[in-house]
């Protein structure tokens, strides 16, 4: 602990100077299984993110090795974390069919050690629409603070039951009130900078899509592919967790890939290749003071010993961080509940 406290520090200093190289991977924190849903709030150099088949979510000081989590008992996966708009300290947390508020202050610890937080949790409601195999599986909130979740369909082994999955989209204000719009199973979405477009991959299929977004009603309509993985055969893997850079393009870390890549929409042209050191790749999520970071979720649920690397073992069930420069961003968008 004291030597990964050592090199945050170390890279810390060398951000502030200006002085890392493109591509350098910062840090790596190793606890979990399934990290995914990466949420990055800049302004409040915090990081939020979840152990989807522990049932746990995890929250950590930007640049610091000061890690909180909190189990949710009773429950067999989580989906998401998100900060409320109105109070940092207030949480919306999706398990299994279940939306919760987590009340969780924001951590005050002098030191460097690794603490269990002191959260208390909320039920908020419980998702009766959704089918019997069907939970909560991945989301992210909209400009206007709406709650988007995707959902999936499982069998007994974890495995895909169907191809076939939901949106569900809350209003903070009134969450019965929900929307429920057909799609395929998703495991990544961001928008577009301007709001207009809503991008998600569709690992199945090894697809991302596009959709206008009508921002104002939170519709979307004209579904097209904007990267096809299959016109580009040196890359392997799925493409899976998304964010969108300053520039408006997207990063995509590709599971079972080991890279994770950064693509322009618009053109379907692949900008940049990161060779990572981990071959399952989850979620992507730009923070750091400037935007610049790029943090990465692994995953070491599902393994297939033909694909994986040497040092894989050590890196799977991490959080990296890569220096990519330029790519700053404004924090992912939080929940406008009450």
């Amino acid at each position: 602990m004291k030597c990964l406290y050592l090199m945050c520090l170390y890279f810390l200093i060398q951000i502030q100077l200006g002085s890392l190289a493109d591509d350098e991977v910062m840090m790596a924190e190793c606890r979990a299984i399934h990290i995914d849903g990466i949420f990055c709030d800049i302004e409040n150099e915090m990081l939020y993110y979840i152990d989807t088949f522990a049932a746990t979510v995890y929250k950590q000081y930007d640049w610091h090795t000061i890690i909180k989590k909190y189990k949710l008992e009773g429950r067999n996966s989580a989906a998401v974390i998100i900060p409320f708009r109105k109070n940092n300290d207030e949480l919306i947390v999706a398990a299994d069919r279940y939306l919760y508020k987590l009340t969780w202050p924001n951590l005050r610890v002098p030191n460097f050690n690794r603490v269990t937080g002191n959260g208390s949790i909320e039920l908020l409601m419980k998702v009766d629409d959704l089918e019997p195999t069907e939970q909560f599986n991945y989301g992210k909130v909209d400009s206007k603070g709406r709650l988007w979740l995707g959902t999936i369909k499982r069998n007994k082994d974890l495995s895909l039951a169907s191809e076939n999955s939901n949106f569900y989209v809350f209003d903070g204000n009134d969450l019965g009130n929900f929307r429920k719009i057909a799609t395929n199973v998703t495991n990544g979405m961001t928008w577009s900078n301007d709001g207009k477009r809503l991008y998600t991959s569709v690992s199945s299929q090894r697809l991302v899509f596009c959709y206008d977004f009508e921002e104002k009603t939170g519709s979307i309509d004209d579904q097209r592919i904007v990267f096809d993985m299959r016109n580009h055969p040196k890359l392997t893997g799925t493409p899976y967790g998304m964010t969108t850079d300053s520039s408006d393009n997207l990063w995509i870390a590709l599971y079972e890939g080991h890279r994770v890549i950064n693509v322009n929409p618009r053109t379907s042209k692949v900008i940049k290749v990161i060779e990572m050191f981990a071959t399952y790749l989850t979620s992507v999520c730009l923070g750091g003071f400037r935007g610049n970071l790029l943090y990465v979720g692994t995953s070491k649920r599902f393994l297939n010993a033909s694909i994986l690397r040497p040092d894989d073992r050590d890196l799977l069930g991490c959080v990296l961080a890569v220096y990519v420069k330029p790519a700053a961003k404004q924090s992912d968008k939080k929940f406008n509940g009450t």
